[in-house]
């Protein structure tokens, strides 16, 4: 029997226990939601426990099982109005689980929710700018929303596979954020540019210019939470803090934040890809993957991720608060707070 109509308006989320989700968890109960977490069975889900959220452990393989899954909590709670879909992976030592995860989890995960006839009110995918790919090389023209998607790396062209099945519903109310690189407090790439600098070498990868942007991860999920009440759907936003910064600002704002007299090394771009391919098939044996691995080179030598934003800043009011230094100066205190860097 149907319960009574929840009076807070209910989201599902995947990837809850992920470093972006639990930062979208936070926001999203401290603004009034009831969430929903949808969780592997291999996940630990006792904080979500603990924040109040209700938890369904689902596999995202079985499409009759996830569209179950949706029918009950329809059944329970009368209306389900949002889901974002967080949950995916950005490295493997198997391509071929890039396609799995994050497209064809996608897909089931769509397909169930459409099978068990939820009206919902938005959909939100949490894409990637590698799903687009970098920039010109030639002109340095900024990407947009607007730019033709040519991802170089296995993970961005899975995203995009991802992206194209959603575009294909012109019933459901969808939006697609595409961050470029997200850092903050429990990140463990960029940290790994902090540790390194703390050790004393500050490295950068390649001679040529290099243009970064970044997104720190609070910001990105005010955009992910007012992409929920914004009146747009079936587009895609650009995400990143409206900034462009050269690798060795990077490198060098690194070394000034932790005050540290690190030593600048400057590694060829075809030795990273030489030590790219040594560990992922060294790791490979041990079933696991590196943080510097073929899909990850590809992205290193990416020249330009200029991004223009102003899509984003428009439809959905968002005004990032965190530059680079603001929001490296907050991730370093966080990461001496919980001991990650002495």
């Amino acid at each position: 029997m149907m319960q009574s109509p929840n009076t807070k308006p209910i989201i599902i989320l995947t990837g809850a226990t992920g470093f972006i989700g639990s930062f979208i968890t936070e926001k999203a109960l401290k603004d009034g939601f009831q969430l929903i977490a949808l969780t592997r069975a291999n996940s630990n889900s006792k904080w979500l426990k603990e924040q109040n959220c209700l938890v369904e452990t689902v596999d995202f393989s079985n499409v009759d099982e996830l569209k179950n899954i949706f029918a009950k909590l329809l059944s329970t709670h009368g209306q389900i109005d949002y889901v974002i879909h967080n949950a995916g992976i950005t490295k493997t030592n198997k391509v071929a689980e890039f396609e799995l995860v994050n497209y064809t989890y996608t897909k089931n995960l769509i397909d169930a929710l459409l099978g068990a006839n939820i009206n919902l009110k938005k959909f939100v995918l949490v894409s990637s700018l590698a799903a687009l790919g970098p920039g010109n090389e030639k002109n340095l023209a900024p990407i947009t929303s607007a730019s033709t998607p040519s991802p170089d790396t296995a993970y961005g062209k899975s995203k995009l596979l991802a992206e194209k099945y959603l575009q294909t519903f012109t019933s459901l109310n969808w939006l697609i954020i595409r961050p470029t690189g997200v850092y903050g407090p429990k990140e463990k790439d960029y940290f790994l540019m902090l540790r390194t600098v703390q050790n004393g070498l500050a490295p950068k990868i390649g001679f040529r210019d290099q243009y970064l942007t970044f997104v720190y991860v609070t910001d990105l999920v005010d955009v992910i939470i007012q992409s929920l009440k914004s009146p747009y759907s079936r587009k895609s936003y650009l995400v990143t803090d409206g900034n462009t910064y050269t690798a060795d600002f990077y490198r060098d704002l690194c070394k000034r934040l932790l005050n540290k007299k690190a030593i600048k090394l400057t590694i060829p771009l075809g030795l990273v890809g030489f030590l790219s391919l040594l560990l992922e098939a060294t790791y490979g044996i041990f079933n696991r993957t590196p943080t510097l691995n073929r899909d990850k080179f590809l992205t290193l030598r990416a020249k330009n991720w200029k991004c223009d934003i102003s899509d984003t800043i428009k439809d959905l009011n968002y005004q990032p608060k965190f530059d680079l230094e603001t929001g490296l100066r907050e991730s370093i205190a966080w990461f001496k707070r919980e001991k990650w860097l002495n």
